[in-house]
């Protein structure tokens, strides 16, 4: 923590190293050294320096928004992020899209956080062929939040497209294919059909133990 101070206060200003301090800022497991409010000046001061456009350090100012509790600063911040964020890099962009999708539930803002979720499978469906795995990613994440919505009847068409694709493209690590199982799986236990649920419940267990999850298995094929 003294270390990523120094770094940021006698760096000229680096903003890379400045936005390592706020998460350090933000993530340290010492109560008594996390501050939320000193976060959020550090992170905007470094904010104000990055001239790009796509400045993807920013979800680091919304995660400091949203702990100092400005939920409405950290949904305005995080937003523009995602935007510019590449469909196809499916670990940067999905990651950031989770952190906005979670902020607008905790604001209870169900519906914008299923038009990002939509946006993204149909931005997904428009650029990359049909069976890509990142659109099996898309479907995944909005069948699991309409699965947790108890939009049951709606969750399960998208989940079986979902793990059509996986059962296509994953053959290399079973990891993918057992979220997939298990997602689907879920949604049909919670339909009260446990003889179909459980199937893939246990495909989906065995196989995420079989294999092995990394964010760069994760990403988009094209």
């Amino acid at each position: 923590m003294v270390k990523r101070r120094d770094d940021a206060e006698n760096g000229a200003r680096d903003p890379t190293q400045m936005f390592y301090y706020v998460r350090a800022l933000l993530t340290t497991p010492f109560d008594d050294l996390r501050d939320a409010d000193l976060a959020v000046s550090i992170a905007e001061e470094a904010s104000a320096i990055v001239a790009d456009s796509y400045r993807p350090n920013d979800d680091w100012l919304a995660m400091a928004y949203h702990d100092a509790g400005d939920m409405a600063a950290a949904v305005a911040t995080l937003e523009p992020v995602v935007a510019a964020a590449p469909v196809s890099s499916s670990t940067d962009h999905d990651n950031f899209e989770k952190t906005l999708v979670e902020y607008y539930q905790e604001m209870g803002d169900t519906d914008a956080a299923e038009h990002t979720l939509r946006d993204t499978l149909d931005e997904r469906r428009a650029e990359f062929a049909e069976g890509t795995p990142s659109i099996a990613e898309s479907l995944i994440r909005l069948g699991e939040f309409l699965t947790n919505q108890n939009r049951l009847e709606e969750a399960v068409p998208i989940l079986t497209e979902a793990l059509e694709i996986r059962r296509e493209q994953t053959s290399t690590n079973p990891w993918l294919e057992g979220a997939a199982c298990s997602s689907f799986g879920n949604a049909l236990l919670k339909m009260n059909r446990p003889h179909e649920a459980e199937p893939l419940l246990l495909e989906g267990f065995s196989s995420l133990n079989e294999g092995d999850y990394s964010p760069s298995q994760c990403e988009t094929a094209h």
